[in-house]
């Protein structure tokens, strides 16, 4: 018989209002849509003692690795820059000699060696014991074991921190972000990406949707609610996008007809030219947020032509039918 975890009632963890309504029940927990903000959030919750229960040694090992194609002994860096491709070529913007990065949530450490390579000086903040292990003695990079709020960073020391799939997985977002801003120099640069609840996925595969599973993702975000606690952080926001990419696997029940439509629509999707082009314009798009928000600040962003203008507004229409899996957002501490 299945151990039900410890639970704990609590306020929304973006605007603290306690009136919501019920989004859905799934394992026996439920996600709740806040009605002041609308972040959904899970409510009750686990305990906070809890937590790593969920990360057993048999989901590093068995589900985490081989997602890397990686295994206990040895991993392959190739692979390792292919799966964080954008987010590698995002932060080389940034670096110049002697940058620090910090990647809060940082696993197994793979991002931080890719980022080692190209000359960052990384270090990564991770609650699981099983994931701070292996990144320190197979992977060799620098990482601190337990809550990035718990370990009392310096002020103003990193230049760089992002959070790939962490945010989502955070009992105290605000809070975290919050300390992000503190630790991070003036200037310095956040670099979020998290699950889009407005994504087509979510439409297709409704509430099997394995992002909608309330033991591991405390908070589903939408863009207006990524926005409005990266604002609360006291972050200026350059620019938050959507990434046009699918997984249709990624559901807890592969039986249902909305699983296989939603896997014929994304091969007949592959096969379209026009998401190639799509797909190239978002990387190039996300590329340039902070290049496009200091032209739009100074006034000196170019009038584009009927044309340009044209593709602009098909691509935004296109975006509010099909957005893809993923939130990008680079904001800067004020």
């Amino acid at each position: 018989m299945k151990r039900k975890p410890k639970t704990t009632s609590i306020n929304c963890p973006l605007c603290q209002n306690n009136d919501y309504r019920k989004f859905l029940t799934k394992f026996e927990m439920n996600l709740v849509k806040c009605r002041k903000c609308s972040l959904i959030y899970a409510n009750p919750r686990i305990h906070e003692s809890e937590l790593l229960r969920r990360y057993t040694s048999s989901f590093f090992f068995d589900e985490y690795l081989p997602a890397f194609k990686a295994t206990s002994k040895q991993y392959d860096l190739m692979i390792i820059r292919s799966h964080f491709f954008l987010f590698l070529q995002l932060i080389t913007k940034y670096y110049t000699p002697g940058k620090r990065l910090l990647d809060v949530g940082c696993g197994a450490g793979f991002f931080l060696k890719a980022a080692e390579e190209i000359g960052w000086e990384a270090e990564g903040v991770e609650i699981s014991p099983i994931a701070s292990d292996y990144a320190r003695n197979i992977v060799k990079v620098k990482v601190l074991e337990g809550k990035l709020e718990d370990l009392y960073l310096p002020a103003e020391k990193f230049d760089l921190v992002v959070l790939i799939e962490t945010v989502e997985h955070l009992m105290n977002p605000l809070e975290t972000l919050k300390e992000i801003n503190r630790i991070l120099k003036k200037q310095g640069t956040l670099i979020i990406c998290t699950p889009d609840h407005k994504s087509l996925s979510r439409l297709f595969l409704g509430m099997n949707w394995a992002v909608l599973s309330p033991e591991e993702h405390f908070s589903v975000f939408t863009q207006k609610a990524l926005f409005r606690i990266l604002q609360k952080a006291e972050f200026c926001v350059l620019g938050i996008r959507n990434l046009l990419q699918f997984n249709p696997e990624y559901t807890h029940d592969k039986k249902r007809s909305g699983y296989f439509l939603f896997r014929s629509l994304h091969k007949r999707l592959k096969e379209l030219k026009m998401m190639e082009k799509t797909t190239l314009f978002e990387y190039a798009d996300i590329m340039n947020i902070e290049d496009k928000s200091q032209s739009e600040t100074n006034n000196i962003y170019p009038e584009p032509g009927p044309l340009r203008k044209t593709k602009r507004l098909i691509h935004k229409w296109s975006k509010t039918c099909l957005r893809g899996d993923t939130l990008v957002a680079i904001a800067k501490k004020r």
